[in-house]
């Protein structure tokens, strides 16, 4: 393993042991293979060749097996250490014997080349035989103790993977020799920091392999002597002390590399300060200073921005000023973002979130694949994040992969991190097992509880969210899986044991454990949605203003003029409201996910694209399709330019005026007084004459709400009351000449009665109006009560779980209960097979998040005969969609009506988002107290009942014996007694809260009907509670569809109401009309079914 921290004392999580889990197909395993067959041996051809390198024929030198001088790179020795570690992890993995003797071969050479003393660095040695005026540790820039670092690494893990102690000896005598160094160093005062320090790593893990706690101490010493450094460089990070760095300053390499082994420190010792220091440091270069590819180190050669104004520092390979992030000239050395992968993976090891993960797939799977090539013999030193066809001024390094650079240190480097990379794909805790970076593998693991099991990833990440993970064992004891929800992932699911999982942007960026008790029979189905976004840099980030980049899952998009016929990337547009589309391409024999969006070119005479300045012109744009590819298959075909940035060119409308119905009035006939959910500044009218509808249709608002209450009705009231309505709206609508859409807005938990109302209201309309209705909407989606509909099934969302509404106690309730989830069935279900499922449209996911406004418009302008349109939506992005392509099929001409839950209303009517409503807003100026009644029996409610009884505030509970329907005037009396309490109550400033027996019992009957005329007496009896109030209270809440409705109407007394918006999610608020028994009044209506357990009670605590 790459650190074995399973004894540290602050590791949370360990990595699981070295050659337990493999890349089994997939991006992962295709580049270990690549790694494996074509790298390693084309860098040991660059290491054994004396015309290239000279590497080996150094340490031949020094061994006495060659003569001549040093020739070659100072840090070529630690090079060659790196190399060896990705041939010794290559070569344990693969069982290569062949290979192993060879590094047994080198090992006896280094061997012989090492002093008696321990000190093994070829430049020296060869030096001081030579008295060529080479001398130990006379200049930071000879790199020996960097080349110390990764001898130790490679020591270490040749320990781990083959259990021979051979290299492990060679390392611990340089060991040894570097603590007298150090003692020496100490005593005559001649303190300097070494550059590069790979080595605070490598005396960490040389303790852990040795269990020698001096070379802990050694490494806390080495760390510790930067503090003693004079005249210290912020390009070696020295110039201040380190407990008082607060940002990424200097050389990235360096930076990076402390830091990792600072936190390598940090997880054997107890020291919150320099891991404060590690947070502060970190955040300067998450937030102000990481490309989007995960590159650091914007800066060829500059001056520290830092320090002293009088005396200029300089800093090459290095970070810059915040948000300093060029493109064309970006430095990012690949050693630098492998670097940062190695800080990560300790910080994560100490505080296991997501971040770091995240952190360090973007550097792997972006900026570190992109610096080798497709077929694994090219390198890129830097990585420049836009390239162009020619350069007015030369760069340090090729704009192209070589397969050799002078300097040498990123292609072993890059290689090691490959061969080992499924050292990142899992780690662990006592009782868990947690998941890094997504891949399709297979792993042993054990953990300290006692669990063995194989883990079996199936899945096609990075290019597909869909990741399946199976087990295998003997061994039944239980674990968790820690399931890392990247940043990006603004939703998925999670399927497992029959339940749904639905996952939101609450959720991107942190672990979500599913616990498990019989892993030989759990499958978990973790789906996380890859859109292609369009992102854009902080404002900050001058080099990027008024640009995107294409992003999807975790990987970063570039274009290449290889993939677009145009003179010049530069006359490029993004459109990022335009179509995309997923392909397969082959580079370089290898299949990658490219994409094809939607984008503008350039093409006008006047166009001068050599000007430094000219004329922004609207005209002259020609629409092209831009091929994207994945940033790490850049330059492996001919030489072009590429570019990650590009200004964007779309009309962007505001949401009210995309999709407006234009000059309909939209009429919402809501069976009960919940429907406001999702809007305000509507009016209300609870009644349905003729003067009512005028005035509603003569109203500014092109929305309004006629609540029938229709869902305490039976059957033959419901037909008649929609009958009636539609007459009397058509003979509005004809004597104005206002046309209206009409909106059937239902439960979102499918109750009510679906399809009577809708087919009424059709019939009435044909007949009246000669015009065929072509389809019906069926929408119950409703976000802010955790409704959703995903493949046709619509979903309850219970905590992070999503139960399928036939499941829940909604699908059996004794009046309009169903038994279908998949919404196709339910109309089937519902219209008693007259409509079949398979002849329903569906709007899929796919379609909405694709942006697919002219597809799903072809699917609309296809209906026909009141076919039934099925809408999936997880998200209010997703509903516009639909309802952009709703209102275009709309206005060629196609009649629809609709039935839908709250949030469709919302979009339709272009409504904005309010804050939620204020104690203020919401309270009458009295010392009176207020009233809570609640009539709902749903599940939720109860628990919400509970939860308010658990409160400290001064409220006096009444139950209302609801089996008193059964004696002749039960009902009648028991609503005087509880009325005369709570009025006692409320005047002594208490708040009454009043609640129906939570169990009913109901008559024993199928008749329907009769069931619904118990219910509504006993809602009749509790609403005259309030009806009859001889006082005026401070605020009143009514829970329950019915019977915030009846208190509305019958109590109150409203005829028309302003909704004034929400005091929660879910829960609207009407101002009474100056009819209502207490005219100007809020009044609070609480869906029986919405909220979380503590919500009523967190609202009756605030209006108290």
């Amino acid at each position: 393993m790459l650190t074995d921290t399973k004894r540290s004392r602050n590791a949370k999580v360990t990595p699981v042991d070295g050659l337990s889990v493999t890349w089994t197909k997939g991006l992962w395993k295709e580049r270990t293979d690549t790694c494996a067959q074509a790298t390693v041996p084309q860098l040991q051809h660059m290491f054994e060749s004396k015309e290239i390198s000279h590497v080996l024929e150094n340490f031949r030198i020094c061994a006495g097996e060659s003569e001549g001088d040093f020739d070659g790179t100072v840090f070529g020795d630690g090079d060659f250490y790196k190399w060896m570690e990705a041939a010794i992890y290559t070569a344990a993995k693969n069982n290569d014997e062949k290979m192993l003797e060879q590094i047994d071969a080198y090992i006896e050479l280094i061997k012989k080349a090492q002093l008696p003393d321990g000190y093994l660095s070829t430049k020296q040695i060869i030096g001081e035989r030579s008295q060529n005026g080479v001398t130990r540790m006379g200049d930071i820039n000879d790199f020996e103790v960097y080349n110390f670092g990764h001898l130790f690494t490679a020591a270490c893990l040749h320990k781990r993977l083959t259990g021979k102690d051979s290299f492990l000896k060679i390392a611990v005598k340089t060991a040894d020799y570097l603590e007298g160094m150090y003692a020496d160093a100490l005593e005559k005062g001649e303190v300097q920091t070494a550059v590069c320090p790979s080595h605070y790593m490598g005396l960490v893990e040389m303790y852990r392999t040795t269990g020698e706690e001096r070379y802990l101490k050694l490494a806390e010493q080495a760390i510790s002597l930067r503090d003693s450094v004079k005249e210290g460089m912020d390009d070696n990070q020295d110039r201040i002390p380190l407990r008082k760095h607060e940002k990424i300053i200097g050389h990235a390499v360096r930076a990076n590399y402390l830091y990792a082994g600072v936190a390598d420190l940090c997880l054997e010792e107890e020291d919150e300060e320099l891991k404060e220091v590690l947070h502060k440091v970190w955040r300067s270069l998450v937030d102000k200073k990481l490309y989007l590819t995960g590159g650091c180190g914007a800066l060829y050669n500059g001056t520290s921005p830092y320090g002293n104004f009088f005396v200029d520092q300089k800093v090459h390979q290095a970070y810059g000023y915040e948000y300093q992030l060029p493109n064309i000239t970006a430095y990012n050395e690949t050693c630098a973002s492998l670097g940062g992968v190695f800080w990560a993976y300790r910080m994560f090891q100490m505080e296991p979130e997501a971040e770091y993960f995240d952190v360090l797939e973007r550097m792997m799977l972006n900026t570190n694949l992109a610096a080798l090539s497709m077929d694994g013999k090219r390198f890129f030193y830097e990585n420049m994040l836009r390239r162009t066809k020619t350069l007015d001024y030369e760069l340090i390094w090729p704009r192209t992969r070589s397969e050799y650079i002078l300097s040498y240190c990123c292609p072993p480097n890059l290689a090691r991190t490959i061969a080992q990379s499924s050292e990142y794909a899992y780690l662990t805790s006592k009782d868990a097992l947690w998941v890094g970076m997504y891949g399709a593998s297979r792993a042993e693991i054990t953990l300290e509880n006692g669990a063995v099991f194989t883990v079996h990833q199936e899945t096609e990440y990075p290019y597909d969210g869909k990741i399946t993970f199976t087990f295998e064992t003997a061994n039944r004891t239980g674990f968790s899986m820690m399931l890392r929800i990247p940043g990006w992932a603004d939703n998925g699911r999670i399927q497992t044991g029959g339940k749904q999982i639905v996952l939101t942007r609450e959720n991107a960026g942190s672990y979500y454990e599913i616990r498990i008790e019989d892993p030989q029979h759990t499958e978990i189905c973790l789906e996380l949605e890859m859109p292609v976004r369009y992102t854009v840099a902080n404002t900050m980030v001058e080099e990027t203003a008024g640009q995107a980049a294409v992003e999807r899952g975790p990987l970063v998009y570039c274009c290449e003029t290889a993939d677009v016929s145009v003179e010049s990337l530069d006359d490029l547009y993004l459109d990022p409201e335009g179509h995309t589309e997923l392909t397969a391409q082959q580079i370089e024999g290898r299949t990658v996910t490219a994409i094809e969006l939607d984008g503008y070119c350039v093409n006008r005479e006047d166009y001068n694209r050599n000007a430094l300045y000219q004329t922004l012109r609207q005209t002259g744009m020609e629409k092209v399709k831009i091929r994207m590819i994945p940033y790490f298959a850049w330059d492996n075909r001919k030489f072009g330019e590429m570019r990650i940035w590009f200004p964007i060119l779309a009309k962007i409308q505001k949401t009210k005026e995309t999709i407006s119905l234009k000059e309909k009035k939209i009429v919402v006939l809501d069976d009960d007084p919940t429907g406001v959910q999702t809007v305000h500044d509507v009016p209300v009218y609870t009644d349905w004459k003729m003067d009512s509808l005028q005035q509603a249709f003569s109203e500014e608002s092109n929305m309004f709400f006629i609540l029938t209450n229709s869902r305490s009705f039976s059957k033959e009231e419901t037909k008649h009351v929609h009958e009636t309505i539609a007459k009397r709206l058509h003979q509005i609508s004809q004597n104005c000449g206002k046309e209206f859409f009409l909106i059937s807005r239902g439960d979102s938990t499918l109750r009510g009665h679906y399809p009577l109302e809708t087919e009424v209201l059709r019939e009435t309309l044909e007949k009246l109006g000669e015009v065929k209705v072509d389809g019906e909407i069926l929408c119950p989606f409703f976000l802010e009560g955790g409704r959703v509909t995903i493949d046709n099934v619509h979903y309850v969302k219970e905590g992070n779980i999503l139960i399928p509404t036939g499941m829940t106690e909604f699908a059996k309730d004794q009046s309009f209960g169903y038994q279908s989830s998949d919404l196709t069935e339910y109309v089937e279900e519902k219209t008693n097979g007259r409509y079949k499922k398979e002849d329903c449209i569906t709007i899929s996911l796919e379609e909405l998040r694709a942006g697919d406004i002219n597809g799903i418009t072809g699917k609309l302008m296809s209906a026909h005969d009141f076919q039934k349109i099925i809408v999936n939506a997880t998200t209010y992005e997703e509903l516009q969609v639909f309802v952009q392509a709703f209102v275009k099929a709309a206005e060629a001409g196609k009649q629809f009506l609709a039935r839908t839950a709250a949030s469709f209303p919302k979009v339709l009517g272009g409504i904005s988002d309010k804050p939620l409503l204020k104690k203020e807003e919401l309270v009458e100026d009295t010392k009176n107290g207020g009233i809570v009644l609640i009539g709902s029996h749903v599940k939720k409610t109860t628990l919400q009942l509970e939860a308010l009884k658990q409160s400290e505030k001064e409220l006096c509970f009444l139950e209302f014996h609801a089996e008193a329907w059964k004696q002749k005037d039960g009902l009648t009396q028991e609503a005087r007694r509880v009325r005369e309490e709570a009025e006692r109550c409320i005047r002594l400033g208490k708040t009454a809260v009043i609640y129906t027996s939570r169990t009913l019992q109901m008559p024993d009957t199928e008749d329907k009907d009769q069931i619904l005329a118990v219910s509504v007496a006993i809602s009749e009896a509790v609403t005259s509670i309030i009806g009859n109030l001889e006082i005026k209270p401070r605020f009143i809440v009514a829970k329950g569809g019915i019977t915030s409705s009846d208190v509305g109407t019958k109590a109150l007394g409203v005829k028309r109401a302003q909704v004034l918006g929400q005091i929660k999610k879910g829960i609207p608020v009407w101002r009474t009309g100056a009819e209502s028994k207490f005219p100007g009044m809020p009044y609070i209506i609480f869906p029986g079914n919405v909220g979380e357990v503590t919500t009523l009670k967190e609202i009756v605590e605030e209006l108290v």
